[in-house]
């Protein structure tokens, strides 16, 4: 049979899809989000008209379906569909056909067409292949399109996936995963997602807004509000928002959490371009909850603060309007310590989790004076631990005892040797009969009996610090990773 064709066609259904939700986005009436068109699947409706040499064909035909992704050779997308005894009225029929749901995503697609009519065995190949065109409407939906409307109280495209383990807006691979040029209101906006409120597989840049009045994404409820899997520049970056750049209300878990895989930049940056304004605020949830907490990668402890590795004068400022506390080993599980290095990475100022102290340079306090100015005064160093105190004594009829201080007796080990140094108030030299751990006494050489002051000072050891003497310095431990 020698069959002509003219075919026009419809398609309803997956590549209608645009048809269907988008008239309501470009019309005068949109589209309620409260209230979503039903899923119309993935198949479609295609309609044409066979003619042969007689005229319009009536009857019952098979027809026999393939779809290709070129006008010629090429490779067939789906599987063959075939339609058997199908009504044609003066040349007319129609049919339903699925390919699939991957057969449609925007790209150019052409129909294979054979049929068989009355008893005829084999199937005629009409030629050349048709080419799918979209429906005006779904136009809106292919690579490349532009929906432009305004729609008030709602958005200019609105999803809902009823599927427990589906999602609302999947980005696998893009320059720009999402991008928001300018909206007046929020440039995105997520009601609710069991899981990810939008998920972008891999891009440039993961979700880019440009400006937005309003929040640049909103995202009211999900699991993960937004999960970028691989950027391969900002994971999120919004130039412009009069609100805040990003917002979250309230998250079960992180509210935001974010990774970086290159060392020359961050797993976040935060920077405040008003002068005066601080650059990131962070607050726990209780005044016992930390602030910030710095971690380490497994298997190390280490928190860091750098300043700015690119300004070689760059400081850092720890500023307080009360209190400054420092936690040595606050989990109780190592020796803790504080140590000061200078440019050489020398330690030359240490304290350890029991309070002993060590310097390099000089220990001085700064006394402030009316003719010279500030001078320092400098401590007076030793081989050993020792406390002294001083007092004034009085001896009668050559003897005086004097009892020592019990809060000083308390701080020193007394039961050890102890040192006195005596300074007569008068013309009578005084000398040391006897110590003990409560008290001493003191004598006037040669029995004279003289009565007189005396100044003393006591020198004890440290309790707790009777052995030390002139101990090696241990160097700390170098946890610096460098």
């Amino acid at each position: 049979m020698n069959i002509k064709r003219l075919i026009s066609f419809c398609l309803i259904g997956a590549i209608a899809l645009g048809a269907v939700g988008g008239a309501g986005a470009q019309g005068a009436d949109p589209v309620d989000p409260e209230s979503p068109l039903a899923a119309v699947g993935d198949g479609f409706t295609y309609q044409g008209r066979l003619v042969n040499d007689a005229g319009p064909v009536d009857g019952a035909c098979d027809f026999r379906f393939r779809l290709w992704n070129a006008l010629e050779g090429g490779a067939q997308v789906g599987d063959t569909q075939v339609a058997a005894d199908v009504a044609v009225s003066e040349g007319w029929f129609t049919t339903r056909l699925n390919f699939g749901s991957g057969a449609f995503k925007g790209n150019s697609r052409w129909l294979d067409i054979g049929v068989r009519c009355g008893a005829e065995a084999n199937y005629t190949a009409l030629s050349p292949r048709q080419a799918l065109t979209a429906a005006p409407y779904a136009l809106s939906l292919k690579p490349g399109a532009a929906v432009i409307g305004s729609v008030a109280e709602s958005g200019m495209l609105n999803l809902t996936n009823n599927s427990p383990t589906g999602m609302g807006l999947r980005v696998s691979s893009a320059n720009h995963g999402l991008y928001v040029l300018s909206a007046a209101g929020s440039g995105l906006v997520v009601d609710s997602a069991d899981d990810n409120g939008v998920y972008i597989g891999a891009a440039h840049d993961g979700m880019y807004v440009n400006s937005a009045s309003g929040a640049g994404l909103h995202i009211v409820d999900s699991f993960n509000g937004i999960w970028i899997e691989e950027a391969l520049s900002y994971g999120l970056l919004v130039g412009q928002a009069a609100g805040d750049g990003v917002h979250v209300i309230g998250a079960t878990l992180s509210g935001v959490n974010a990774a970086s895989n290159s060392q020359s930049y961050f797993g976040g940056y935060f920077t405040n371009r008003a002068a005066g304004g601080a650059g990131l605020y962070a607050r726990g949830g209780s005044n016992s909850a930390p602030d910030i907490v710095l971690g380490g990668l497994a298997g190390s402890d280490d928190g860091r603060i750098y300043s700015d590795p690119d300004q070689s004068g760059s400081d850092i400022l720890l500023v307080s309007n009360d209190a400054v506390q420092i936690d040595l080993d606050n989990d109780n599980n190592e020796a803790g310590n504080l140590w000061i290095r200078n440019g050489a990475n020398t330690t030359v100022f240490a304290v350890n989790e029991a309070g002993d102290t060590t310097a390099t340079g000089a220990k001085s306090a700064v006394v402030n004076t009316a003719e010279y100015g500030e001078l320092k005064l400098y401590a007076v160093e030793s081989s050993e631990v020792w406390f002294e105190d001083f007092g004034t004594g009085q001896v009668v009829n050559g003897l005086g005892t004097v009892l020592i201080d019990a809060v000083f007796a308390a701080t020193v080990n007394l039961s050890q040797e102890y040192h006195l140094f005596l300074t007569p108030m008068g013309d009578c030299s005084l000398y040391v009969v006897e110590k003990t751990p409560l008290s001493f006494t003191v004598q006037a050489i040669d029995g004279k009996a003289c009565s007189i002051a005396f100044d003393y000072r006591i020198v004890a050891k440290r309790l707790g610090y009777e052995e030390l003497r002139l101990e090696p310095v241990e160097a700390p431990a170098d946890e610096s990773g460098e």
